[in-house]
C-alpha cells in the first residue's frame, strides 16, 4: 500500500518520501481496489536531530508541502534596513560580503549589461534586504572552459561559508543564472544534463545546481532562478 521511495535532507533538515497506492489491480483475480482515504501515522524510533531544523528560505515552502514540519524562522531583512551588493571575485569576497543571493553572471554581459545588472542587485539589497554577491562566470571557471560542474562547485562552497548575513540559517539563499543555457556549441551558463529514470530520458535541469548540502542531493538547498540572456 506504501512505500519509503526517498531519504535525503534540505538545509539539514531529513525528509523521506513516502509513496501511496491508492489504487491497486490484482491480476490474478483481475480486480482493483480503490481506497477512498489512507490516514498515515508517524512514529519514531532511534533518530537523530530535529523535526524543525532552521531551513532558512524555505520555511513557508516546508510548511506547506511536509508533514509535521512548523515552527521555522523566516529570514530577516537585517538590522539596519537595506542590505549591500557588489563585484565579488572569489569564494573569499562572498564570504566577506556575507552574501545571501549569488549573481552568475556570462563575462560579455558583465561589461555589455552590467548597469542593468547592478539595478537588479541594488534592487534585491534595497527591496529585500540582502547582500548581493555579482560574480563572473571568468571567476568561477578560473578563466578556463565553463562547465556546469565547476558552476555548482563555487554555489556550493559559496554555501558552505555559513556567512549570509539575512538568511536565518546563516546558509547562502538564492542563485541567479544569468546568460542563456545551450545544449553545445557557444554555451553562456550551461544548464545540467541528466538522465532521468522515472521517465526514461534525458532532461535539462538548473534545479541540479540547487542541490548542494547533502549526499545524495536529491533535494534543493537553495533556491535557484535563471534570467535567460543572449549576447
Amino acid at each position: 500500500m506504501a512505500t519509503v521511495s526517498g531519504a535525503g535532507s534540505f538545509r539539514g533538515q531529513g525528509v523521506v518520501l513516502l509513496t501511496v497506492y491508492p489504487l491497486q489491480f490484482d491480476a490474478a483475480a483481475l480486480r482493483t481496489r480503490a481506497l477512498q482515504s489512507v490516514v498515515v501515522t508517524m512514529t519514531f524510533e532511534g533518530g537523530t536531530g530535529g523535526l524543525g531544523e532552521d531551513i532558512g528560505p524555505f520555511g513557508t515552502i516546508a510548511e506547506s508541502i511536509l508533514a509535521n514540519c512548523q515552527g521555522f524562522s523566516e529570514p530577516g531583512r537585517g538590522p539596519a534596513g537595506p542590505g549591500d551588493y557588489r563585484h565579488c571575485t572569489s569564494v573569499g569576497d562572498c564570504d566577506s560580503l556575507r552574501a545571501d543571493y549569488l549573481m552568475i553572471v556570462e563575462h560579455t554581459l558583465m561589461d555589455s549589461g552590467y548597469a542593468h545588472i547592478a539595478a537588479l542587485a541594488e534592487h534585491r539589497a534595497e527591496f529585500n534586504g540582502w547582500n548581493v554577491a555579482i560574480v563572473s562566470d571568468t571567476t568561477v571557471t578560473g578563466g578556463g572552459p565553463i562547465s556546469d560542474e565547476l558552476i555548482r562547485d563555487f554555489i556550493q562552497e559559496t554555501y558552505e561559508t555559513e556567512s549570509a548575513e539575512h538568511m536565518s540559517d546563516g546558509h547562502l539563499g538564492y542563485a541567479l543564472l544569468i546568460g542563456d543555457a545551450r545544449p553545445n556549441g557557444d554555451q553562456m551558463i550551461p544548464a545540467h544534463e541528466q538522465f532521468s529514470f522515472d521517465d526514461d530520458l534525458w532532461i535539462t535541469t538548473d534545479n541540479w545546481y540547487a542541490c548542494v548540502g547533502g549526499v545524495p542531493r536529491q533535494f534543493a538547498d537553495l533556491l535557484v532562478g535563471r534570467l535567460s540572456h543572449d549576447r
